[in-house]
């Protein structure tokens, strides 16, 4: 499992080691080229939206991480992330991503002073560790969007399908808790992925049979055909040794130990040559026989 970390600006190396405890590699995007590898998910660290926001315009960024993420690919948004991904800013006329239906608050509990840190249960996990550095929160909410976290009456952590935001920085703790969650989102839309090329192949190979059984059906004809060739052509093979043993027992009373080599020769040439005459388009064995016993004996014996 690949997450591609934001690497602009902000704490994208704590989010790193949080991957990295969880056995998840690191792809850190730097550039629009780093965004061409494979990757299973994003992060958005925190840091300071309004230069993030500038920085993914500038590197011709911001169009394909939009477009990774409507497709539906898992994205977690921690502080600025939180607001590169919010459809609406109050305080704030600049939209980034806009890609989740939230409305947030920037610097909503005031400049650095006002940073703070508490414990607050997360998606019916337990309470967890929540350090708040000049931190949004989420004022609205739109269709399909859950609340995973509150503090104090206010949305600090929410998730729409494939998208997931913090207000708190779960990075700068020990607990991967948040991590793990938005890791698990991942994992489950892989499979997801998984299951649809599944069922993909499955519709296409459903189209299959039909070809599938003109090809065998004219493989079996082809096959009766070169039966019924190879039996008729057996038949007429055993018809006319059968007459070249007749001819030769009617002849062997006559034929002394030197001459007979020379007949059973004559006789297997004779049958090649009436063979070389034969074509398809005979429907009865009249004509091999006719060849091979016209004179009655055969051709050594006629000749002496």
């Amino acid at each position: 499992m690949t997450i591609g970390v934001l690497c602009l600006q902000g704490a994208f190396a704590e989010h790193e080691a949080r991957l990295k405890e969880l056995g998840a590699q690191a792809a850190e995007l730097r550039s629009a080229e780093d965004l061409q590898q494979p990757l299973d998910g994003l992060i958005l660290p925190g840091g300071e939206s309004t230069t993030m926001g500038k920085l993914l315009r500038d590197l011709d960024m911001l169009q394909p991480v939009q477009e990774k993420i409507c497709s539906g690919m898992p994205v977690f948004g921690t502080c600025a992330g939180l607001l590169l991904l919010a459809e609406q800013i109050e305080n704030d006329t600049r939209r980034h991503l806009a890609t989740m239906s939230i409305t947030a608050s920037r610097n909503a509990y005031g400049r650095q002073l006002g940073s703070f840190f508490t414990q607050a249960s997360f998606a019916g996990n337990g309470d967890i560790p929540m350090t708040f550095i000049r931190a949004p929160y989420i004022t609205q909410v739109g269709d399909g969007v859950e609340v995973l976290a509150v503090v104090e009456g206010k949305i600090v952590a929410a998730r729409q399908d494939n998208q997931l935001v913090t207000a708190f920085h779960p990075e700068l703790n020990g607990d991967t808790t948040v991590h793990a969650y938005f890791l698990q989102m991942v994992s489950d839309s892989m499979q997801a992925k998984s299951q649809n090329c599944s069922r993909k192949q499955s519709r296409g190979n459903s189209h299959a049979p039909a070809h599938t059984f003109v090809c065998q059906r004219n493989f079996f004809i082809w096959l009766m055909l070169a039966c019924s060739v190879a039996i008729s052509l057996l038949a007429r093979l055993v018809t006319a040794v059968s007459l070249t043993l007749h001819s030769l027992m009617v002849c062997m009373p006559l034929v002394t130990p030197m001459v007979l080599p020379r007949i059973i020769i004559s006789a297997i040439l004779d049958w090649e040559e009436s063979i070389m005459v034969f074509t398809p388009e005979d429907s009865s064995l009249d004509h091999l026989a006719n060849a091979l016993t016209s004179s009655g004996l055969p051709p050594c014996l006629r000749s002496s």
